[in-house]
């Protein structure tokens, strides 16, 4: 069902997943969406999840979560943002952020700009 990249918690009830990963026949099949979730509240005590685009097919992750956002600390939230317009994440990216914006649950969101920096810095950070 899971792989570690692409479970992102805040130890407080709230993840955040990608669609392109979770949500992917190769991983889920036959899963509806529901089912899911109520497994994903289940088993890792969440009280509400947040789902984000993510992208299928461009690598071995479909798009895990921990190259996109992670949370650090229960109300903030770092985010990537592509800036190569060649880059297959530079859209998906934008999307992400303005999805996070619009929901507003979460306070405080930083967006980092240079992919280099971003994975050398989600990469180091705890799981939650």
């Amino acid at each position: 069902m899971l792989e570690g990249g692409s479970i992102e918690v805040n130890g407080s009830g709230v993840g955040i997943f990608t669609e392109s990963a979770i949500l992917n026949s190769n991983r889920n099949p036959n899963c509806t969406r529901q089912q899911l979730e109520y497994q994903l509240k289940n088993y890792l005590g969440l009280t509400d999840i947040i789902w984000l685009k993510g992208i299928k097919g461009y690598d071995i992750t479909d798009g895990h979560i921990d190259f996109y956002a992670r949370f650090i600390n229960d109300n903030s939230i770092i985010i990537s943002l592509e800036n190569d317009t060649y880059s297959f994440d530079y859209r998906v990216t934008r999307e992400h952020q303005n999805s996070l914006i619009a929901m507003n649950k979460i306070k405080n969101i930083t967006t980092l700009n240079m992919p280099q920096t971003v994975r050398a810095i989600l990469n180091l950070l705890p799981v939650m």
